[in-house]
């Protein structure tokens, strides 16, 4: 049970890390992290989630984490959201991390899945 829990805040940590990678290289090449009013969005979603996933190493009761996950959930549900809709501002560049992102929330969400329904 204990390694389902980690299992998915370990994955959840690395979509925050590739998503955050594929929205510096989307401000353009050598230009680094750029707050435009599109990229703002994505970079408080990703803070946020850094702090989620920072307070679930703290959480040591089953029912708070099943709670953490269903955040975490909705949470990647919204990154899927703001890159499908074009929200986010976005050019070449990012569309190299098309397929991370779109490959690892299947995986966290079958992992959710999983332990949400059977612990």
């Amino acid at each position: 049970m204990r390694k389902d829990y980690w299992q998915i805040v370990v994955l959840t940590l690395v979509y925050d890390i590739v998503y955050f990678l594929s929205l510096v290289f989307a401000t353009g090449y050598g230009i680094g992290i750029k707050c435009d009013d599109n990229q703002l969005i994505g970079y408080v979603l990703v803070i946020v989630t850094l702090l989620i996933c920072l307070v679930s190493f703290k959480v040591k009761d089953t029912m708070y984490q099943k709670n953490v996950i269903k955040v975490m959930g909705v949470l990647i549900a919204l990154f899927l959201i703001l890159f499908f809709s074009g929200i986010v501002g976005s050019n070449e560049a990012m569309f190299l991390f098309t397929i991370p992102i779109i490959v690892i929330p299947i995986f966290i969400y079958m992992c959710m899945f999983h332990y949400l329904c059977f612990y």
